[in-house]
């Protein structure tokens, strides 16, 4: 009897190393995110994370860095606070380590190692965020130079302060330049306020404002700017700056933010001599959101002037909407044209002042950018937009003037390798409703578009510093061709 016990007892354990062998194996065939060819349309579970990893050295300042000194992920940029990840580092491209901090070994030091370190979500959190490059070719490197603010002419709420930190000394070469922001009113920080540029609110007036930059990676110290204090003065009155309403389609939710530039607070409303919103949609007094959704009789061209009003006095604008009463039959999708290999962009991005890590490729003199990544990084910002994707149309989606909704993947960096690259010709992309024309190219599964292209739909400046192969991208400047 104990021996047939025994001989069951055995086959119910092959069968469940049976079963846990065939989860393991249906687990190992399923498509990771990473890898899915349409991540914007195949969105998975979990909140994402943003913000990026910022590395410390142990190395002194002044020194060069030697083997066993101690490099450390500081996530305190990363959100939602508190979220669950995962550690990992890498040299020269190669996992080194998944602990919190990295010890730097002789044979960094005799490949002059680049490195990096990455965080990825776990269990409610999904998405990973990296740091700039550590080099340990460089060491240690003290802060040296000045700042100032930007002052524009009547600095009054709603204007837009810049930091200026063109006399900030550095290697022209590094790919570590990475510099921590922050504003302070009357020398305390401002909560929020860690941008190269900042926007005044009515709480400064009559405060002084000063900021200051701090380095991390390579780089040590802090230099603060003088302070500026802020006048009284009185209310601005509104500006309309939304540029077009996209248009809608019968049956499907719509939702559209109107923006204005003067001072809080401004309300909204609808001219009633011009007509009204189609069935279905309505214009919040508050937040100046249209969204509703189109019923059947709503089918047709609206002609609607818009009003924004404050205590200063009150703007109005017409725009014209357009309602379609059924979405275009899909198209299918056109083949790329024959690839070619492109190098990553070896230059240091700065948006409104701050260094920000993209992956990006130079192709015919031009640099290419993912335009979630655009998106992403300008967010929160006067020339912010979203992106979405039309799976019957195939077609990429742009919202001047709304802030954007992650996905999950923005601002991931590439492995620094050279890319085969297919010029996208026949690539579909509205901005507020109406076709535009952007030069794209797919690499690795994804769309990247000509930086200039963008900034030029968008009006935002964009530059090119030789010397300190550096590109700007300012939200306060307008386009202009170079």
């Amino acid at each position: 009897m104990r021996k047939y016990a025994s001989a069951n007892m055995m086959k119910m354990k092959n069968v469940l190393r049976a079963a846990v062998a065939l989860c393991l194996l249906a687990a190992m065939a399923l498509p990771t995110w990473a890898n899915a060819p349409n991540a914007a349309a195949l969105v998975p579970s979990g909140t994402p994370l943003s913000g990026m990893v910022i590395i410390h050295s142990s190395t002194k300042v002044g020194e060069p860095t030697r083997a066993g000194d101690v490099l450390t992920a500081d996530v305190s940029q990363i959100t939602p606070a508190g979220a669950d990840f995962t550690h990992q580092w890498y040299s020269n491209g190669k996992l080194v380590g998944t602990e919190r901090t990295y010890t730097i070994t002789e044979a960094d030091i005799a490949a002059n190692a680049q490195i990096n370190a990455e965080v990825t979500g776990v269990g409610d959190y999904r998405g990973s965020r990296y740091s700039l490059y550590y080099e340990v070719a460089l060491g240690k490197v003290p802060l040296a130079g000045s700042i100032s603010i930007n002052v524009p002419v009547g600095t009054v709420v709603g204007k837009s302060l810049i930091l200026n930190q063109s006399d900030v000394r550095s290697s022209s070469n590094s790919t570590s330049m990475f510099l921590l922001y922050s504003w302070m009113r009357d020398g305390v920080a401002i909560p929020g306020a860690t941008r190269g540029s900042y926007t005044i609110r009515a709480e400064d007036v009559g405060r002084t404002l000063t900021a200051s930059i701090t380095g991390t990676g390579n780089y040590s110290g802090t230099i603060t700017s003088p302070g500026i204090m802020i006048p009284s003065g009185p209310p601005i009155a509104p500006t309309i700056t939304t540029v077009s309403l996209p248009n809608g389609t019968v049956g499907v939710a719509y939702n559209m933010p109107l923006t204005a530039t003067g001072s809080e607070p401004i309300s909204w409303g609808i001219v009633n001599s011009s007509g009204r919103l189609p069935s279905g949609m309505t214009l919040n007094s508050i937040s100046g959101i249209i969204s509703g959704t189109p019923v059947a009789s709503a089918a047709g061209t609206f002609n609607i002037t818009v009003r924004a009003r404050n205590t200063a006095g009150e703007t109005t604008k017409t725009f014209t909407l357009t309602v379609g009463t059924e979405q275009s039959a899909p198209v299918p999708a056109p083949a790329p044209s024959a690839a070619q290999t492109v190098n990553p962009t070896r230059s240091t991005v700065y948006v409104n002042g701050a260094a920000t890590p993209f992956e990006a490729y130079i192709i015919g003199g031009n640099n290419f950018f993912k335009l979630r990544d655009l998106a992403f990084a300008l967010s929160g910002t006067g020339k912010q937009f979203e992106v979405g994707y039309n799976n019957a149309t195939r077609a990429i989606t742009m919202a001047s003037g709304q802030p954007y909704t992650p996905v999950g993947g923005e601002m991931a960096l590439g492995d620094g390798s050279s890319k085969p690259a297919s010029l996208n010709s026949a690539i579909n992309i509205s901005l507020d409703g109406a076709r535009v024309d952007i030069t794209a190219y797919l690499i690795s599964g994804n769309n990247f578009m000509r930086l200039r292209d963008v900034m030029r739909l968008l009006d935002i400046g964009v530059g090119y510093d030789a010397a300190t192969r550096s590109i700007t991208i300012d939200t306060s400047l307008p386009y202009t061709e170079g």
